[in-house]
């Protein structure tokens, strides 16, 4: 799964007016080695790849979301994303963390945008795109709702308390040997309003409310090989340096906007709903 470096080469210098000799002196790197790189005698270097696609974002191309738009324009919501800070080799049903939203599985989300802020933090990283066909497949589908967060409080590790109560036990039971979990994306920011609530601080009702202006999309975690063989690979997207700092900066506006409604959600909610103990009483 490698970058179309040739062919996103070839469209950044046509798209600026460049030949290859302007391209390669704009980005700063020896036509010898770029040639030898485009016609496969040498592998793309990191600085290659990074000079070429900040060229290309600075001179305000959005290859990346353009190809977005045309993934979904021929599959649809089939189309998904995969963030990785180290690159893929195997993909496999139990390759993340234990403690990540569902427990172990492949993550993915339904946009771009969310899949790149991820790895907006990195040194390196990339985005892959992939086509699922869920149609052979078991899943369970959440939303936002007291069951989604509760599940997320479990595996992210605080519900210890209640490991064993009948209530936990009815949400484990809907993921229990499906092939896939399709649920709203909760990310850390999101989490420290659940965790508030997992701590006994808030109310279901001031943490739903918090949580269901958040639009981060949806996410899938693929919890079988059966789900990793519906996959197909469409592409690995280079996410250069200036286009990380922008979703950086995405990313604290969004902080300050769950802040924001977390606050407004405890001031309109306040004591309406139950706290968690009273969940599980």
């Amino acid at each position: 799964m490698e970058y179309p470096f040739k062919d996103d080469f070839e469209f950044i210098a046509a798209a600026n007016g460049l030949t290859t000799d302007q391209l390669c002196e704009h980005i700063g790197l020896a036509r010898s080695y770029v040639l030898n790189v485009l016609n496969g005698l040498d592998k793309p270097s990191d600085t290659f790849l990074e000079k070429l696609y900040s060229f290309g974002y600075d001179a305000g191309l959005r290859i990346n979301r353009g190809k977005e738009e045309l993934f979904h324009e021929r599959f649809g919501a089939n189309v998904l994303y995969h963030g990785s800070s180290d690159g893929l080799t195997d993909i496999v049903p139990d390759g993340s963390r234990p403690n990540c939203d569902f427990g172990s599985g492949f993550y993915l989300g339904e946009g771009y945008a969310q899949a790149a802020s991820f790895i907006a933090d990195a040194e390196s990283g990339s985005v892959y795109a992939f086509c699922f066909d869920a149609s052979s497949l078991t899943g369970a589908v959440f939303h936002t709702d007291l069951d989604w967060m509760l599940l997320i409080c479990y595996f992210r590790g605080k519900l210890k308390a209640y490991e064993g109560h009948p209530i936990l036990q009815r949400i484990l039971d809907r993921i229990r040997d499906v092939d896939y979990v399709r649920a709203p994306i909760a990310d850390n920011k999101m989490f420290q309003v659940m965790r508030l609530f997992g701590d006994g601080e808030i109310t279901t009702e001031e943490a739903l409310h918090a949580l269901s202006a958040s639009n981060l999309g949806e996410q899938t975690v693929i919890k079988t090989q059966a789900g990793i063989k519906a996959l197909s690979f469409l592409d690995r997207l280079y996410v250069s340096e200036p286009e990380k700092r922008h979703f950086r900066s995405l990313g604290q506006e969004r902080a300050a906007e769950v802040e924001t409604k977390l606050k407004l959600a405890k001031r309109e909610y306040r004591a309406k709903g139950q706290y968690i103990d009273e969940v599980f009483s």
